[in-house]
């Protein structure tokens, strides 16, 4: 018998009730000799009245004890349940779009055959009625207090533009038109119809409500609603703005004139050489070639097979299709993770540094040029403040990037994924990390670490197995310093970032054997060492490899011994005391620049 579960020596029975009073236990001695009628008088001796056993069970308990490890819950009450939620009957064909895409995230094998289905309702008829909520059963402890029923939830279904909503739960069509759900909201749209194809050649259309084109888009139209734009047929350039969604059941191809402006979603069977903007995401079935495309939601190409070839993505919630890129290495560049207005903002501080990098490239070959005639003293001084200028100018915009990307907040969920191939030649960058694919998966699903912020890329073979990352090389540093305590500070740093310290060397001459060694794509070097210092440490190993990245470590006072440096070839600098959020700029930055060349 349970040691908790022992009685005083004076009782042969009793009867215990849990906290919550929803459960009575009933406990004998072993050996003792207990009659039905004993339990019933003590169940009524403790006030117990409800979700009492049946006399069949109690006598079981009294016939075989043991089995039960002499405690037996003789009573149990019932928890009050939750009502049935209210619910809508639509009396009218409703299949938005946004239900269509899901919530869930890449959930690739839908049925779009009645997206754009539309319906006409008359004024004054009911669009849509409300099913009440419901309220649960109450329930009650094994005392008989009752706990009321939970009601159900209620819908948050509201009554927008041209609809009312009576006290009985009916909708009412207040206009003749055309009815929609767009974010819980219910709204009739006033109509206007082009019965076939239209080009524009009467005048452009702008329209209050929604417009529903039974042919295809021809020529260069400009075509504007408040509502939705529904096309039966294909988008052969148009510049087309809808504050609803974009609904085209064929295909869209603009050739690279006009542009498709959703507030809503832009759905199409295939999009090639256009221009999209969408504000909750954009749904291809088959495919979205040579085409850009931006949204702050998902960018999906849903059937089997289905790709996206070429072109520039932008897409705050991620982006998903069967495969990317192609087997020519057509330069296919997805960015994830931020909005686009986020997005461009990123792209122009990165375009000033870039800029701003190549004019310091140019100042650097100009200072090599000039530093070995002594008549040319005066012009390599000035060369040289100009570099210490331009690196001044650089480190800024590098804290204005990093301020930017504080404030701005990326999608924790957003992911890239390639259910059946990813090519070479794709170029992804999500959140804050930039991945060039330099070879063929059969699958890729590419996340953000919600701890860390960092890319978790993961990458599969023919067998669906995953295999190991990309591009080593490309997140491989060599520690070059003759304090021991600064080596293991940026090993920490730098393994935490995800790089692969291939080696650490104590001096120069160590520092490039091991570079020979091992050619990693980062190297950070002490300026002050012995044996060969840090400018001609830097010499020696960009003689070996030119395109490796080198970021030089100093001192305040050695300021011009680093701007030298800066001029013979290193990419960066860091003074010390050194910070880890210094060395992940640096490396972040230095990063970026190989990628770029590798996605090149």
């Amino acid at each position: 018998m349970n040691s908790q579960m022992e009685l005083p020596e004076t009782k042969t029975l009793e009867v215990r009730v849990s906290r919550d009073r929803m459960k009575a236990f009933l406990m004998i001695h072993p050996g003792a000799k207990i009659e039905y009628e004993e339990i019933i008088r003590e169940l009524e001796s403790a006030g117990i009245t409800h979700g009492i056993k049946s006399p069949e069970r109690l006598r079981d308990f009294l016939d075989n004890p043991e089995l039960f490890d002499y405690c037996f819950i003789v009573a149990a009450g019932r928890p009050f349940a939750k009502g049935p939620d209210a619910g809508i009957v639509y009396h009218f064909e409703n299949v938005p779009l946004s239900d269509a895409a899901g919530d869930e995230l890449f959930d690739c094998r839908r049925d779009f055959s009645k997206i754009g289905c539309y319906s006409f309702v008359k004024k004054g008829s009911v669009v849509a009625e409300k099913i009440p909520a419901g309220r649960g059963a109450d329930g009650y402890t094994v005392f008989g207090e009752t706990f009321k029923g939970e009601w159900g939830i209620e819908t948050s279904l509201r009554a927008g533009a041209y609809v009312a909503e009576t006290a009985e739960g009916c909708f009412t069509a207040q206009i003749d038109g055309i009815p929609s759900v767009r974010d819980n909201v219910l709204v009739v749209d006033p109509a206007y119809i082009v019965e076939g194809d239209y080009d524009g050649s009467a005048g452009n259309t702008k329209f209050a409500g929604t417009i529903v084109i039974k042919g295809n888009v021809l020529g260069n139209p400009h075509i504007a609603a408040a509502g939705d734009v529904i096309v039966e047929g294909s988008v052969e350039g148009a510049d087309i703005a809808a504050g609803g969604d974009i609904i085209v059941k064929k295909k869209i191809n603009n050739s690279g004139y006009g542009m498709l402006k959703a507030g809503g979603y832009v759905f199409s069977r295939s999009i090639e050489a256009s221009i999209i903007k969408a504000g909750k995401g954009v749904v291809a079935e088959e495919r979205i070639l040579h085409s850009r495309v931006s949204t702050d939601g998902k960018v999906e190409v849903t059937t089997g097979g289905g790709c996206i070839e070429g072109g520039f993505i932008v897409a705050g919630g991620g982006v998903s299709a069967d495969r990317i890129g192609n087997s020519n290495r057509l330069n296919t560049i997805i960015q994830a993770g931020y909005p686009p207005d986020v997005r461009l903002r990123f792209t122009r501080e990165i375009g000033e540094i870039k800029a701003l990098r190549k004019e310091l490239a140019d100042a650097q070959v100009q200072f090599r040029r000039y530093s070995y005639s002594d008549s040319a003293e005066n012009k390599g001084k000035a060369i040289l403040e100009r570099i210490a200028a331009l690196i001044h100018s650089i480190k800024s915009k590098q804290i204005e990037l990093q301020k930017a990307k504080r404030e701005s907040s990326c999608n924790s969920l957003a992911k890239v994924k390639a259910s059946n191939g990813i090519y070479p030649g794709a170029f992804i960058s999500l959140g804050d990390d930039m991945i060039p694919i330099d070879r063929f998966y059969y699958g890729a699903d590419i996340s953000i670490c919600p701890k860390t912020g960092r890319t978790i890329p993961l990458y599969f073979d023919i067998d669906g197995k995953p295999i190991k990352n990309i591009s080593d090389r490309n997140k491989s540093v060599l520690i070059v310093d003759d304090c021991k305590d600064i080596r293991r500070f940026l090993s920490l740093v730098i393994k935490r970032m995800g790089f692969t310290v291939v080696g650490e060397a104590q001096d120069g001459e160590t520092g490039v054997e091991l570079f020979k060694k091992h050619r990693p794509a980062f190297v950070t070097c002490d300026i002050n060492m012995v044996n060969m210092n840090g400018i001609d440490t830097l010499r020696a190993m960009k003689a070996a490899d030119p395109d490796v990245k080198v970021i030089m470590i100093s001192a305040l006072k050695n300021k011009e011994s680093v701007m030298k440096c800066i001029a013979a070839g290193a990419s960066d600098y860091l003074t010390k005391p050194v910070t880890p959020g210094a060395v992940e700029s640096v490396l972040k930055t230095a990063l970026s620049t190989v990628i770029r060349c590798a996605g090149n």
